[in-house]
């Protein structure tokens, strides 16, 4: 369905990429099409099924040959831009993005395929990024709902980078990254959202009554509020941190995932009343009054809001 049209014509500089919504299947975000290739795969491989391995290959290589020389693709690329520009034009571009949001997921996609094919640009383009990601921490970061959600996403591809080339560099960014993530891990097992530097934010604190519940913002107000995001942040941060643990074996990351593991079994929401939640993970959760959360700033998002594609297959398929 979101392969279909240009995205499946071996011509068109948009094949093999997935389209982002059903109304909306001319934009290309990275983000959204890593997650589609890191599901299918795991897929592919708990149910020994190659049939798909085209169709994986083939998008995983549309988005590398839309990410530019430093390793960074941007936020999103619009169909009508591609088919005028054509993908050497994105292939070749010198773009720097500090965003782990939009970025680092499709790096692991990335190594994945370079540990299949040894095909050296992929890896050399994954540790340019990776390498000006970890020297633009903290300040030249943006993020998106919350800073902590930027270091979440980072596990994942510094994991796979260090098991793919297992370098005292690759390590030392691997633990940082995962400690200043653990800074925020709660004795519940939770993780604590952190706003960061607000010039660099992209929904942040709503700055003014006007502004207010117009667009997404963050969770929290103040840094120290007692809520734990599992939309953009405990959600990847459980796949990243498994694979960090197992990566490393280090005891610190193994104690830090069970914490989390069991953190997500007693927040599990249980309704014998409404059917179509029992089972999932509501949006956020107040740890300190032991209650599930949201932000009336926040647009889109009620305190039983929840996705499928976002929330509940990633900690399902983690657990």
């Amino acid at each position: 369905e979101y392969r279909d049209s240009v995205r499946n014509n071996p011509q068109s500089p948009s094949y093999g990429l997935l389209g982002w919504a059903y109304t909306h299947k001319g934009t290309y975000y990275g983000d959204d099409n890593a997650r589609s290739i890191l599901g299918s795969l795991a897929a592919s491989a708990i149910m020994k099924n190659s049939s798909w391995d085209k169709q994986m290959v083939e998008c995983i290589v549309g988005n590398f040959r839309t990410t530019g020389k430093n390793g960074f693709r941007g936020g999103n690329i619009l169909e009508v831009d591609l088919q005028k520009n054509g993908w050497r034009h994105y292939f070749n571009a010198d773009l720097v993005n500090l965003h782990p949001h939009f970025e680092s997921w499709n790096w692991a996609c990335y190594l994945w395929l370079y540990t299949q094919t040894k095909y050296q640009p992929l890896l050399e383009r994954v540790k340019k990024g990776v390498e000006l990601m970890m020297k633009g921490y903290p300040n030249d970061w943006n993020w998106t709902n919350g800073i902590q959600q930027e270091r979440a996403r980072m596990i994942l591809p510094l994991a796979w980078l260090y098991r793919v080339e297992p370098t005292e560099q690759h390590k030392e960014w691997l633990q940082f990254m995962t400690a200043e993530l653990l800074r925020n891990q709660v004795p519940c097992g939770g993780i604590r959202e952190e706003l960061g530097n607000e010039a660099k934010s992209m929904f942040g604190c709503t700055p003014s009554n006007d502004a207010y519940g117009r667009t997404e913002a963050s969770l929290i107000f103040k840094n120290g509020d007692p809520v734990a995001d599992m939309l953009y942040t405990t959600n990847f941060a459980f796949v990243g941190l498994c694979e960090a643990a197992m990566a490393t074996q280090e005891p610190s990351f193994m104690e830090a995932v069970q914490q989390m593991r069991d953190f997500l079994i007693r927040i599990q929401v249980r309704s014998d009343k409404f059917k179509n939640v029992d089972g999932a993970w509501f949006r956020a959760f107040n740890y300190q009054d032991w209650n599930y959360w949201a932000s009336n700033a926040d647009a889109g998002w009620g305190v039983w809001s929840t996705l499928t594609g976002w929330i509940q297959s990633w900690i399902v398929g983690t657990q």
